[in-house]
């Protein structure tokens, strides 16, 4: 997949309107217009989804499984995070698909986050921004895993913040994320990189995976024809070396 994709726009008028919805977000906002725009869009979030498909919590949830046995999936003290946790969908993933350990949510949207409560999945739910200088309100070594799919962007969860993502890792923790593939995060993907070798450089941290994967995926009508067009993406995945 390239970075230099060229959209391709919906014909369904109702899948059209979702489209939009979902790419509007990409246009550079202050974190203020940011949350805004979430209040929005919580009622339609999971609707829109359902319409739009977006890959990346199916992606995660199928790398979890990879590299997690059957035993951590029920232990009682496997602790992961679901980090930008918008209205829960990760973490229903993660219990459909076996995961009975501690899951809890950290999401910045008060109304994304009530939706996520009422699926019943997470142990412990905090509404939190996490920007370089409001580091996530958790203690250091705390978790053996940390997904989030889709929060680091560059109008989300900024790249600088991966560092302290792992600073709240047990050692050979998993830290699992999203990131769009296009010409708009082409700038966000260099910053995440340079952090990410400042991490394996130092000894860290590893990477275990970094690919290219459909991160959204929707109908488009092309030459008189319809297809299915990705949105393309990266999926990485670190571990905590010490």
């Amino acid at each position: 997949m390239s970075n230099n994709v060229e959209y391709k726009m919906p014909t369904d008028p109702t899948e059209l309107e979702v489209f939009e919805r979902i790419d509007s977000y990409v246009i550079p906002n202050d974190m203020k217009e940011t949350l805004r725009f979430y209040d929005d869009w919580a009622d339609k979030y999971d609707d829109d989804l359902d319409v739009v498909e977006f890959k990346g919590i199916s992606q995660a949830t199928t790398t979890m499984l990879r590299f997690t046995s059957s035993e951590e999936r029920t232990r009682s003290d496997f602790t992961i995070l679901d980090l930008a946790s918008g209205t829960g969908r990760c973490g229903k993933a993660l219990r459909d698909s076996g995961f009975k350990c501690i899951i809890d949510a950290l999401e910045a949207n008060e109304a994304m986050n009530k939706k996520a409560s009422k699926k019943g999945v997470y142990r412990n739910l905090t509404v939190h921004v996490v920007t370089p200088t409001t580091k996530l309100p958790i203690e250091d070594k705390s978790y053996d895993i940390i997904v989030c799919t889709g929060g680091f962007s560059r109008t989300h969860i900024q790249s600088e913040c991966i560092k302290d993502v792992v600073r709240v890792l047990k050692p050979g923790g998993l830290f699992w994320f999203c990131v769009r593939n296009t010409k708009q995060a082409e700038n966000f993907n260099k910053e995440v990189e340079d952090v990410l070798s400042q991490l394996t450089s130092s000894g860290e941290a590893e990477m275990i995976i970094r690919q290219e994967f459909g991160y959204y995926v929707y109908k488009a009508e092309v030459k008189e024809s319809s297809e299915t067009v990705s949105i393309p993406g990266l999926e990485r995945c670190i571990r905590k070396l010490k």
